[in-house]
Parts: structure tokens; sequence; C-alpha cells
């Protein structure tokens, strides 16, 4: 049906695959293609560009010095097989039956790539929020950690106590652990230790997840499925609320709030 290597696109100084296809060039698949390269998916290879291909003589390849691809044929039966299990995964192999009449498909690759660079952008931005979040704990004086604007509000401790109760909670249901027991007080050293120790364990967990586990459906809410990437990314989520409410704590007692950090 055709072959797949791997190549270098030196304008951009990316590794792309490079997919030479038997099949004949057709406006019909053409114009698929233009609909797949609207798609920007993490299950869906990218189009960087398609077309018939370019006159090469007889050596079915352009050397680098002839023109913008350099080839590395050990690596084409494993790129293969990862651009099949891609677009299995997305479409059930959909895009490569679409694609196969095509000349040429330049394809972004591959998905266990980016899945590990996810992975780590979460743990960067998951510590980030772990310092952030102490920051935010230490600059209240012990004193003031039962104050509260309002009697309906939660005190500043027991903010923090619910911020690294609810991320203790949410981590050990996405890693189908148990979580921390939570403390009975809300002071300020029992604070700081339950938000270390839940945003560390959380860290752990995370770490120790493969990407098909955290690509896997958790449970339903309101009918539609949520994995266990979006469970994390709720988590992140539910601390920076009521980081910024612990916060607006810290103004009104005319205690200046840490920097933002990223």
């Amino acid at each position: 049906m055709g072959e797949v290597y791997k190549a270098l696109d030196p304008r951009l100084n990316r590794i792309v695959a490079i997919k030479r296809l038997k099949g004949q060039h057709s406006a019909r698949f053409e114009q698929e293609a233009h609909a797949i390269a609207a798609l920007n998916h993490t299950n869906i290879c990218q189009i960087y560009d398609i077309g018939p291909d370019p006159p090469v003589g007889g050596s079915g390849c352009v050397p680098p010095s002839q023109g913008w691809w350099s080839l590395d044929f050990s690596a084409a039966c494993a790129i293969g097989g990862t651009l099949r299990r891609i677009t299995e995964s997305a479409f059930g192999g959909t895009i490569m039956r679409t694609l196969i009449p095509l000349g040429v498909v330049l394809a972004a690759l591959p998905l266990t790539a980016a899945d590990d660079n996810s992975k780590a952008v979460f743990a960067k931005h998951w510590q980030t929020s772990k310092e952030f979040t102490l920051a935010v704990a230490q600059a209240m004086p012990a004193e003031s950690y039962d104050f509260k604007p309002n009697p309906a509000e939660m005190s500043f401790g027991e903010l923090m106590i619910h911020i690294a109760d609810q991320n203790s909670q949410d981590c050990a249901r996405a890693a189908k652990t148990k979580p921390l027991a939570k403390p009975p007080g809300t002071d300020k050293e029992t604070a700081v230790q339950f938000l270390t120790k839940a945003f560390d364990t959380c860290a752990r967990e995370f770490n120790a997840l493969t990407s098909e586990q955290l690509d896997s459906v958790l449970f339903q809410l309101r009918g539609q499925p949520v994995t266990t990437w979006e469970q994390f990314w709720f988590t992140f989520t539910h601390t920076a609320h009521h980081r910024g409410q612990a916060e607006v704590y810290l103004r009104l007692k005319d205690i200046k709030p840490p920097d933002y950090t990223f």
C-alpha cells in the first residue's frame, strides 16, 4: 500500500513522517485531507503537506543536497506502526484508509512522544502550583488562620485544608488508590504539612500512570465521559480557584499575596 520514512524538515528543524503511497493522487481525497488538516486533536496525525512525488530520477527519494528532506530508512517500519496505531486509535483506521490514495503525506510524529511531553508539562505546572499554594499558605500569619470574611465562608485554615483534601481525594480517585486522612486541625502547621503531603503524593501517583491509563475513561458526568487526564486537570483548576480565594483573604488582612508564578 505504501512506504513510511522518518525524515528531517530542515526548514523548521523538525522530525516528520513521510508516507509515499502507490495510489493515484485524486481531488476527492485531497479534499478529505484538507478536512482532516483542519482538525486539532492529540489522537489525530497533523498533516503538513500532500501532493505527488517530486521529480527525483530513478532513486525514489531526494538526496539532502537536492531537496528538503533526508530519510532514515532504519526507522521506517517503527514509524509506520506508530502512525497506524495513532489513526486506529483516533477513528478506527478511517484516516489511514482515507489518505491511502494520496501521493505523499507528511504527518506529525508520534503520539507517544506528545503524551510523554504532556505528562512532563503537567508535572512541571503541578510543582509550580504546589510552590505557589504553599507560598500563599505561608503568607498568612498563624494567628490569622481562623480569619474568614463572613460567617458563611471557610476560614483561611479551613480553605487550605480543603485544597489539600480535595487534591488527595481527586488524585486517589484517578490513580485508584486511597486518599490521605484528613487532619482534624486547621492551624497553620497542620495545613502546610497536609498541603505538602497531598501535592507530593499526587505527583507520585500521576507519574506512575501510563499514557493509556491517563486516556482511559474514569467516570461519567452528566452522561459525558471523563478521562483520568481530565480528573487531574480538574484538580489543578480547583486548586487555582481556591488559591485565588485565599489571596483575597490576604488582601483583606492588608497582606500582599505572593507574586504570580507560571
